[in-house]
């Protein structure tokens, strides 16, 4: 059945109302980390018919989905690799290896080091870091690859891995069978503590196992109340990064690793924190930086750093781009997020998000809570809480980030948000406060804007809409803004009149849906409880509860199972036949509604029934019932099947 007029939207609203599952809690699944883990994606559907200039799109953004999706598969295996490498800095045998390999030379400047007054220890620690550095890099050698991304042969397996050409599909097989053309030569023993062990007595590894090596090192020679800190810029895959000619990059070997040694990597994967009993920071790169302020860098622990932050340039190769820096304690595992400290404009994963905006559904976000879930998750097992610094990383975040410089910076930008770039259906909250001013040319005239935080954007919804959503607008409420959009009535039939006017409310001027009465008074003055489920139907028959605030009291919602209405059917026969006029009553429940079953359409999303609560004990009943049936009528085909491959059996062996 079509819904009438009231119960249409504008496309533009279709994502809000059907993406209900992005509001889920994400569901933890324990995983054995120990062996080979396969990640199923599946390829978008290209063989859809688009629209002209819509395919572009469609499949940009269902490949886009794809590489997401990806990156969500990776962040808790990166915090998992993290920690496990944390723990082989544990491993007697290995810190014993490590530390008879440092000079007593080295071991006597630190020992003489830790036993100086407070006032001359800050003033030499740089020093004996500088060259502990040049030692190791002297005595301990680069003879693998490490962890890198490659968005080059990602964004060619995803787009022709499956393709219907033939010289296309086959050339994707063979990058995804020969994988170390794009990631290199990998230590084969790398997955177990004797393979690392191994390494530490030839001094050879990967550069991100000898920043390993470097910090259990350290950690012998440094005083205990120091501490230390593992941090690793975890190598995701970008979703959001697209290239336009895969082809000729791959035919030109764009992306392919140059050697074993990583030179192509600027900045590390992993490096060290080292937090001194004086509060102060050492930010340490024991393997890959060439300047010596790089290798060693000193500052306060509320300072922001760019001294890692990768050379984010469009128009070269780009084989690093950090999202996430997590770091771990050696000492006790814990580990917590250090990413506004190394990486600018992150302040929107700060913000204050309110209910039902454009900020809360952003996969950016949801990454980020992805993230933020996983560390708390591992940090389960030390502190039994998250063990994550939100003030402090919140201030960080606050002071690293840089105000867009042009116009189309400003519309990819994550943080920030201009009047006129604002939807229909959006508006700035009215105590947002301008962070400041942002000027471009159109038509050789100089505009200028106020700059807001993104977060200042309010989302606003016609009265239906908050129905829908479980709340109702509240009494006395003056609109925000008028919408005029195309009705779908209006497109279907060119001779009435295609748009509409809608009043759009925020949510501060909503509350929560309150159930419909369920008591009446009739004209006498007595108060009578209403118990058929059809007083609370519409003019299409239909009850609309859209969230459990609104079911009415002394009432309950059933799914529909299979053949549950005809059962209620036969049950309502079988007690008329009796003369009795206690019959189940029931109503079916509109909890939404369908876009893309019926386009041009709103399809109402009828998949329960509304009944008192007296005969949902009866509708539970026949349901039981129905499920033993169904249980019994298995049992006698399976016996029945079982029956005739005997008789063949017994007669009819012996024939061909």
């Amino acid at each position: 059945m079509d819904a009438d007029e009231d119960f249409q939207y504008t496309t533009e609203n279709i994502d809000e109302i059907s993406d209900s599952s992005d509001e889920e809690d994400f569901e933890w699944e324990d995983v054995n980390l120990d062996s080979e883990i396969v990640v199923t994606l599946d390829n978008p559907d290209t063989s859809h018919v688009f629209k002209r200039g819509e395919k572009i799109k469609k499949v940009s953004n269902q490949y886009q989905k794809l590489k997401y999706g990806l990156q969500l598969a990776e962040i808790p295996l990166f915090l998992r690799t993290l920690k496990e490498r944390s723990s082989w800095a544990k491993d007697e045998r290995l810190n014993r290896r490590l530390k008879r390999s440092v000079p007593k030379l080295i071991m006597k400047k630190f020992k003489k080091w830790s036993s100086e007054n407070s006032e001359q220890r800050p003033k030499m620690l740089r020093t004996l870091l500088l060259g502990l550095i040049l030692w190791f890099r002297t005595n301990y050698k680069i003879n693998a690859n490490g962890f890198r991304q490659n968005f080059n042969r990602l964004q060619y397996l995803i787009r022709y891995y499956n393709s219907s050409s033939k010289s296309l599909s086959e050339r994707a097989t063979y990058l995804l069978n020969h994988e170390y053309i794009h990631y290199g030569s990998r230590p084969s023993n790398i997955d177990s503590v004797d393979g690392i062990r191994n390494m530490a007595k030839q001094k050879m590894a990967n550069r991100d196992i000898l920043c390993l090596f470097f910090i259990i090192i350290l950690k012998n020679l440094l005083p205990a109340k120091y501490e230390l800190f593992l941090c690793f810029a975890l190598p995701l895959h970008d979703f959001e990064m697209t290239s336009t000619n895969l082809k000729y990059q791959i035919n030109e070997n764009i992306g392919t690793i140059p050697n074993r040694f990583d030179s192509d990597l600027l900045v590390p994967n992993f490096w060290i924190e080292l937090k001194t009993i004086e509060n102060e920071l050492y930010i340490i790169d024991p393997i890959v930086s060439v300047k010596e302020s790089n290798m060693v860098f000193r500052q306060n622990e509320n300072r922001v750093s760019d001294v890692f932050k990768p050379k984010h340039d469009f128009k070269s190769q780009i084989v690093q781009k950090f999202d996430y820096v997590a770091k771990i304690n050696i000492n006790t595992s814990s580990i917590s997020d250090v990413s506004p400290r190394y990486i600018s404009d992150l302040c929107f994963r700060y913000f204050p998000i309110q209910p039902y905006s454009s900020l809360s559904k952003s996969r950016n976000i949801k990454s980020y809570q992805l993230y933020i879930a996983s560390i708390c998750k591992l940090n389960e097992n030390n502190s039994g809480n998250c063990d994550i610094d939100f003030e402090s990383m919140e201030k960080l975040a606050f002071k690293h980030y840089t105000l867009p410089n042009s116009y189309l910076d400003m519309k990819k930008a994550v943080n920030f948000i201009v009047p006129s770039l604002l939807k229909s259906n959006e508006t700035l909250d009215s105590d947002s406060v301008s962070i400041g001013e942002f000027s471009y040319n159109i038509n050789n005239k100089v505009v200028k804007e106020l700059i807001y935080w993104k977060n200042a954007v309010t989302q606003l919804k016609s009265r239906q809409h908050w129905a829908i959503l479980g709340r109702t607008v509240k009494e006395c409420s003056t609109p925000v803004k008028f919408k005029k959009y195309l009705t779908m009535k209006g497109r279907r039939d060119s001779k009435i009149d295609q748009y509409a006017i809608k009043e759009l409310f925020s949510y501060n001027q909503t509350s929560k849906a309150l159930p419909p009465k369920s008591i009446i008074i009739d004209k006498y003055g007595n108060s009578l409880r209403i118990t058929n489920p059809l007083h609370f139907t519409n003019e299409l028959n239909h009850v609309e509860i859209y969230c459990d605030s609104m079911i009415p009291e002394g009432f309950s919602l059933i799914p529909i199972s299979k053949d549950l209405k005809l059962q209620i059917t036969k049950f309502n026969k079988e007690i008329m036949k009796k003369r009795d006029s206690n019959t189940i009553r029931y109503a079916e429940v509109v909890t939404g509604f369908d876009f893309k079953r019926k386009p041009g359409y709103a399809m109402p999303k009828i998949s329960h029934i509304l009944v008192n609560t007296v005969d949902s004990k009866r509708v539970q009943d026949i349901i039981k019932q129905n499920k033993e049936l169904s249980a019994l009528l298995d049992w006698k085909q399976l016996i029945t099947r079982t029956k005739i491959f005997e008789h063949i059996e017994t007669n009819y062996s012996n024939y061909d």
